[in-house]
């Protein structure tokens, strides 16, 4: 086990030797001194552009007429993402009850292929948000101690989750990051001052600028009312305040989320007794919700509008059975449209293929014989999330929109200048609708056909949503 250290800050300074090396990679020019170049080189003209793409008009637009208003504007978008657990963590292949088969032994190869499929925009669906936990039992053993920040399982693996991040961070430099608790040492209860509680907690922030890393968020405790010690509504509050003051004495910018609870109305009860002390509210960057047992998280809504906050859904997973169209149509869109939620988050990045609830919790499948990893599988929602996470980046305003055929759902953003328009079909023949004015690139999943996230190129007008599919818009 390792204790919490500073890192080694010393460095080396250029050695001659590759100094050297550095020069030789110079281009040489004609001519008797080769740092000079030659000034009677024929400069080269620019490629020429590329040729111009001609839209195509899908269909007669008979089935319906789809609409957006940028006058009208809603949340602005933060983005999607997932909680975090490591590759060989046993809860990774962890089966209802506990029992496990161990943790997924991976090269590092085979996680550079699932981290570009997760967070690239390019190669993967772009998400940008982790939320990940450093503090587990054996974190600080007893009161007062020192932190001891890496440890076998199931104690705190903080020196790993830092460098899964900063490698995700490399492939998508847009993601943040989310610090919650999960579980506490056995000391931290109810009766502990809160103020305790707040340092124990920022330890693990300590932990991380120390390499290198600063989340830009922070939540207390993750679902308070279901997961011992069960913080009372005023614990939370109490601690969020005395981690605002510590926050700020360090000069963290770091803000807090509250209160992650498993369920809307335990939420907002929670919440709505942190947001009534001024000096936690200011701390407070967005509410945050589960939706175990309640699809419809109205009363936190309300205290969003109330208080003039964002609203994340960090937690849930796909219970529709792999359907094709409902983590889309159930989740993500009535979240955003319904419920203005501006990030909406599954609950892991990633699971073993014998894990519970795995092929429903995470965007990607490990496949696995024992411990022994055997390939992947990407499930229905990691396609269906990919229509707004590739596409409805951090910064976006979601935007009016509507449709006049009722088995069309519509979501429409807007960011500098352009529109992203998110249509769910879930009639059961294919349909062709008008679209707004413009040209737009047509990205098509539907998972009874051979569309994942498909480019069927540029259209105007019209387009044909096959059934039981998901369309994005993205002008150009």
């Amino acid at each position: 086990m390792s204790a919490f250290t500073l890192p080694d800050m010393s460095f080396r300074p250029l050695t001659l030797f590759a100094a050297i090396a550095s020069l030789a990679l110079l281009p040489a020019a004609c001519g008797s001194d080769p740092l000079v170049p030659d000034i009677q080189q024929p400069v080269q003209p620019p490629p020429p552009p590329p040729p111009t793409e001609t839209p195509n008009v899908d269909g007669d637009g008979a089935s319906g007429t789809i609409t957006v208003s940028a006058a009208t504007t809603y949340q602005t978008m933060d983005g999607f993402g997932t909680s975090l657990r490591l590759w060989d963590d046993p809860h990774v292949n962890g089966l209802h009850g506990g029992a496990s088969t161990g943790g997924i032994v991976m090269t590092e190869a085979q996680k550079d292929t699932i981290l570009n499929l997760l967070y690239s925009p390019t190669a993967g669906i772009g998400l940008n948000r982790i939320r990940a936990s450093l503090i587990f039992p054996g974190w600080q053993p007893q009161q007062g101690v020192r932190i001891v920040a890496d440890g076998p399982y199931p104690g705190p693996q903080a020196t790993r989750t830092i460098d899964f991040i900063k490698k995700a961070l490399i492939r998508n430099p847009s993601l943040k990051t989310f610090f919650q608790v999960l579980y506490f040492d056995s000391w931290v209860s109810n009766s502990t001052p809160p103020f305790e509680i707040a340092a124990y907690i920022k330890a693990s922030l300590d932990f991380a600028r120390s390499k290198g890393h600063e989340p830009a968020w922070l939540g207390v405790h993750n679902e308070p009312s279901y997961a011992p010690p069960k913080f009372s509504a005023e614990t939370v509050r109490d601690v969020t305040v005395g981690l605002k003051r510590l926050l700020q004495a360090d000069g963290y910018s770091t803000r807090v989320t509250a209160p992650d609870d498993v369920t809307d109305v335990l939420g907002a009860q929670k919440a709505s007794v942190i947001l009534a002390n001024p000096e936690a509210r200011s701390v407070v960057e967005a509410l945050s919700i589960h939706l175990y047992g309640d699809l419809s998280p109205t009363e936190m809504a309300a205290l969003a509008r109330q208080y003039n906050l964002p609203l994340w859904m960090t937690e849930y997973d796909d219970r529709t059975g792999g359907s094709e169209i409902g983590w889309a149509s159930a989740i993500v869109h009535e979240m955003i449209v319904t419920y203005n939620c501006a990030a909406v988050d599954m609950l892991y990045a990633f699971l073993g293929s014998p894990g519970f609830g795995s092929r429903q919790a995470e965007y990607i499948t490990l496949n696995s014989v024992g411990t022994t990893y055997t390939g992947y599988t990407l499930t229905p929602a990691y396609y269906q999330m990919g229509h707004w996470s590739r596409y409805v980046t951090r910064g976006s305003v979601r935007i009016a929109a509507a449709s006049t055929n009722p088995d069309v759902k519509v979501s429409a953003f807007v960011k500098d200048g352009k529109k992203v328009i998110v249509l769910v079909h879930s009639g059961t023949t294919s349909q062709s609708v008008s679209i707004p004015a413009g040209a737009y690139r047509v990205i098509r999943t539907q998972l009874s056909g051979s569309d994942r996230l498909a480019d069927k190129g540029l259209f105007t007008s019209a387009v044909t949503l096959p059934k039981m599919s998901i369309t994005t818009l993205v002008e150009r």
